[in-house]
């Protein structure tokens, strides 16, 4: 069925094929008339390289939302340099530039213009004053159109402002380098193609010594790839992601494919002709039997190629469908195009073979059929000692190193390299996600925890956040500065207090003072109680004296004959009035003496209202002067005073009797007044005694707190003399301290309160450091590593480890911590590329050994076929470790054993599957010659076009050398190796040797069919 299948198809493209070759042209030309030119749509159309959802990717753009920013990874990095310090006019051409880009809002998001503020531009001008660079957010990611676009508006502006003399303008960063890696390839590709054709062309020439049967190949390549193009170009701008690299393979597919297919064509039609077949013949025979093997190989490459869609690297992702697409496109070619141009030249005798088949290849053949086991063991090791190099690989991850020196951005990176730290453009970033606001002395203390720990892990130059704008912690928050703060206020506060010393001794001396009016005052309180206590006694007798004379009175009133005995009893009892009023008085009058001195303590005192003791015995007398007993003593004033009178009025009344008639009415009233008189001071003088009682229990009292006071003030006073010597020495230890050689200066965290948040300084760097609502804060990490190096990269990760092990303990310990940038970024990039790998190498095999299987009919031929495919690219992979990685001491870039693996895989097998069908059909043909015949026959009749087809694929890949880019060199020089490793040994020796020890277990477990007609002699 598939016979009659391929000559019923290979019969239409002979009859028609004017019309085929016509269809080809018409194609070709109406889909680059229709379709934008290939490398436009990936301009317009491009991938990301990493994808968003990369651990580093996500944290990057939560990272630039929470902050405010683009949420793109676009960046780049404006360095302007000069040999000598950057002038005035330097800093005015930065001001316009900043200006302009600013202005750009389609392509340049925001400019980091750190320049601007003097709290943060020792943070991006060199310490020689020769340097400055500002931060780009540009709009798009990293390797797409849109960072493509917006790098090409920052070039325009820039290039309308021109810069003073001698100041160096560049711009670079991790976009402009990807962008200049890109830039390279697509400057490379026409010369590449060019030198690609010129490569086949010559060879072609020199393996059919003619230009009509060259040209056969070289035609269909040619159409093939003009098709393919436009294709490819209008999938792209219909969503189907491409990239330059997706351009710069498709090209090398194509022609390399397709000039393959035309070899196996050409050789087999050549074959049937020197078998004496018709043209005709010749044509059907090559077309019935060769085309199954290039569907099955472009199947076998489609698919392969088609495996690259699963993987996450955009480098990879984009190549998968377009060079399924041309590689099919070719195979359409392989099967229409290049037999109708071989019929048409056919019909003009232009494609007759030249010259015999080549005579080393039964000899080969003859050698390998005789000794398989040797041969077997001899190519094997040859492969084993190029793959045993495999082990020592070294994946650089270094983009930069792609490139030429004189790029753009690699020349950013050097001008400044010549004046910051080696990665100041490339530095980590360490995210801080918290859920509470970390706008606090607290918060800020914990940060700059988590920064002094990530500042030791070896390998860290600087860490700038919040707490340490500049890299070093705030000289005003470090311990060494609030201990000497500290100190200085210290020793402030012990001047003031020898300054006050004179003040504290005259309130000692007051109080000493005021503790003796104290204790007087309570000892003359206790005198004045006992006399009051005497004058009661006194005032008994006057009341009875009184009573007396009161008697006398009524006597004398009554009995005028006794008036001369009555007048000699009042003088007695006058004179016993006075001497009872003055001994009544006596005791007292010392007490009032005490209350008359206290008084005037208090009224002479001018402090008084200031001072608790005087203000308390001021409301003591207060108090005395309206009790009962104060009453008291002004009667008792007032009696004594009275008596007296009454005295000299009984000494008149000797000289006066006569005047006793009219006057003793007025007499005996006044007897009766002064008996009630005497009743009430009688009473007064009790009352007084309970009064004064009380004001001795006050005395008592106010003694004892005047005691206590004194001691207090007397202490206070031998401690205030003794503080200041005492804060003069802890002045002296702080001081020695923040000297001392064991704190080093700027050392122990963050030490502001929280009213000094709001200082300016600190709110400049907050913009910078901390999100606009406080929950987010980040650290700007720059390591001595390359950060595009394995070390840059470990780097990240211990980096993150010390940020979170530094964070328990801290308010941030519940925080989310992770790192970001170049490496970090990287870090994704080495793991996902790993995960491809992996993915293309198991899809890619259960897709190869699939075909294998179905086309040879056999598990086991299947197996050993795809198994030396594999050996052929780790000798490959191996050998080209050793050309680059130990001679040339540049590592192999990440994308080479992917890429090459998809390519070698799929093009080895091929050739092995040529071979191992060859093999096959001259057993069905000739089953009675056995398996030892069948693989010499099949060696030497597929040796030389074999042979042929690697060396020409071979050299289309190395073709790719010619590339400024190293990378893309190393992957053409890793498929070339490989596919002349699988033609000259695997191919040409493994396989055959292995067929011949498998024996029959070839075709397990099916057995070969009845052999098809017997061909034509040679066919």
């Amino acid at each position: 069925m598939r016979r009659r299948l391929f000559d019923r198809l290979g019969s239409s493209v002979h009859r028609f094929r004017y019309v085929v070759v016509a269809t080809w042209l018409l194609a070709a030309g109406l889909l680059n008339l229709a379709v934008p030119q290939l490398e436009s749509t990936v301009f317009e159309h491009s991938t990301p390289m990493v994808p968003q959802d990369a651990p580093a990717a996500a944290v990057l753009r939560e990272m630039n939302t929470r902050f405010g920013e683009s949420a793109d990874s676009g960046s780049a990095f404006l360095v302007l340099t000069r040999a000598e310090p950057l002038t005035d006019a330097d800093r005015a051409y930065y001001d316009k530039v900043v200006a302009a880009l600013r202005a750009e809002r389609g392509h340049v998001a925001s400019v980091l213009d750190l320049w601007a503020s003097p709290v943060t531009a020792g943070s991006v001008v060199s310490a020689d004053r020769k340097a400055v660079y500002t931060q780009l957010q540009l709009v798009g990611d990293t390797g797409t159109t849109e960072v493509s676009r917006s790098l090409a508006a920052v070039h325009d502006a820039l290039a309308t402002i021109p810069p003073p003399q001698g100041l160096s303008v560049d711009l670079t960063g991790p976009s402009p380098t990807f962008a200049d890696e890109l830039n390279g390839i697509h400057h490379a590709l026409t010369t590449i193609t060019l030198l690609t054709v010129a490569l086949i062309t010559v060879l072609l020439l020199a393996t059919y010594r003619s230009l009509s049967t060259a040209v056969v190949p070289l035609f269909t390549i040619g159409l093939a790839l003009a098709t393919a193009r436009p294709l490819v170009s209008l999938l792209g701008a219909h969503g189907l992601p491409t990239s330059i690299f997706s351009v710069a393979l498709l090209s090398a597919m194509i022609l390399g494919a397709g000039t393959d297919y035309g070899i196996f064509l050409i050789s087999r039609y050549h074959e049937g002709r020197r078998a004496a077949l018709s043209p005709h013949e010749a044509y059907r025979s090559a077309y019935r039997r060769i085309m199954p093997i290039i569907v099955a190989s472009g199947l076998i490459v489609a698919m392969t190629c088609a495996v690259m869609t699963v993987t996450r690297i955009g480098v990879f992702r984009t190549i998968g469908i377009p060079c399924s697409v041309g590689v099919l496109v070719t195979v359409a070619a392989a099967m229409t195009l290049a037999p109708a141009l071989l019929v048409i030249a056919a019909d003009r005798g232009l494609v007759e073979p030249t010259g015999g088949a080549a005579r080393y290849w039964p000899r080969l053949s003859a050698i390998i059929t005789a000794h398989p086991a040797r041969m077997l063991a001899a190519s094997l090791a040859v492969i084993a000692a190029l793959a045993l190099v495999t082990p020592t690989l070294i994946i650089t991850y270094d983009e930069r190193a792609t490139q030429p020196s004189d790029t753009p951005s690699n020349r950013g990176y050097a001008a400044a390299a010549a004046h910051f730290a080696a990665n100041e453009l490339l530095p980590s970033y360490v995210l801080i996600r918290s859920d509470h606001d970390m706008r606090t002395a607290r918060d800020y203390a914990a940060i700059e925890t988590l920064a002094t720990e990530i500042a030791r892990v070896p390998g860290v130059a600087s860490v700038r956040t919040i707490s340490r704008p500049l890299g070093t912690p705030i000289p005003d928050a470090a311990v060494d500065r609030q201990v000497g703060l500290v100190g200085d206020r210290l020793g402030s506060a012990a001047d003031q207090l020898a300054a006050a010393r004179p003040e504290v001794r005259q309130l000692s001396g007051g109080v000493t003072q005021l503790n003796d009016g104290a204790k007087a005052l309570a000892a003359g309180m206790s005198g004045l109680a006992g006399g009051f206590a005497q004058a009661g006694q006194a005032s008994a007798q006057l009341v009875d004296g009184s009573g007396a004379l009161a008697d006398g009175i009524d006597r004398l009133v009554a009995g005028v004959d006794g008036l001369s005995t009555g007048v000699a009893r009042l003088r007695s009892g006058s004179a016993e009035l006075v001497n009872g009023v003055d001994a009544a008085m006596a005791p007292v009058n010392g007490s009032l003496s005490a209350i008359d001195g206290l008084r005037a303590l208090v009224a002479a005192d001018p402090n008084c209202p200031a001072t608790p003791l005087c203000v308390a015995a001021q409301a003591a007398l207060s108090a005395f002067d309206s009790s009962a007993a104060g009453t008291a003593v002004g009667e008792l004033t007032r009696l004594r005073d009275g008596v007296r009178a009454l005295s000299d009025g009984h000494a008149q009344l000797a000289a006066g009797v006569d005047q006793l008639a009219t006057g003793l009415a007025a007499a005996q009233g006044g007897s009766a007044a002064l008996r009630d008189g005497q009743a009430r001071l009688h009473q007064g003088i009790g009352a007084l005694g309970d009064g004064i009682g009380q004001a001795r229990t006050g005395a008592d009292a106010l003694s004892a707190g005047t005691d206590r006071v004194h001691d207090g003030v007397t202490r206070m006073t031998r401690v205030y003399d003794e503080l200041p010597a005492g804060l003069e020495q802890a002045v002296d230890y702080l001081h020695e301290l923040q000297g001392n050689q064991t704190i080093a200066p700027g050392a122990g965290g963050f030490n502001l309160p929280d009213a000094a948040m709001t200082n300016p300084d600190l709110t400049t760097a907050a913009r910078l450091f901390l999100s606009p609502d406080g929950h987010a804060a980040r650290m700007i990490v720059v390591g001595t590593a390359d950060a595009f190096s394995a070390e840059g990269m470990a780097l990240a990760q211990r980096v993150t480890d010390a940020g979170r092990h530094a964070a328990v303990g801290t308010p941030l310990a519940g925080a989310a911590i992770d790192t970001t940038g170049l490496a970090a970024t990287y870090v994704d990039v080495r793991t996902l590329a790993f995960r491809d790998l992996v993915t293309i190498v198991v899809a890619a095999s259960m897709l190869i050994l699939l075909v294998l299987a179905i086309m040879l009919r056999s598990l086991i031929a299947p197996l050993y076929v795809f198994g030396s495919v594999l050996l052929s690219y780790l000798a490959a992979l191996g050998f080209s470790v050793l050309i680059w990685q130990h001679l040339l001491d540049n590592p192999l870039h990440w994308t080479v054993p992917s890429m090459s693996f998809i390519a070698l895989t799929a093009v080895g097998a091929d050739y092995n599957l040529l071979l191992m069908s060859r093999v096959r059909d001259e057993l069905r043909a000739a089953p009675q010659n056995g398996l030892r015949a069948a693989v010499a026959t099949a060696l030497t009749r597929t040796g030389g076009v074999i042979t042929t087809a690697g060396i020409v694929f071979a050299l289309t890949m190395l073709a790719l050398m010619f590339s400024d880019i190293s990378n893309i060199a190393q992957i053409g020089f890793t498929i070339a190796t490989g596919l002349l490793l699988d033609t000259l040994v695997v191919r040409t020796v493994t396989i055959p040797a292995m067929a011949l020890l498998a024996g029959r277990w070839n075709w397990w477990p099916s057995r070969l069919s009845r052999p098809d007609p017997a061909p034509a002699p040679g066919a």
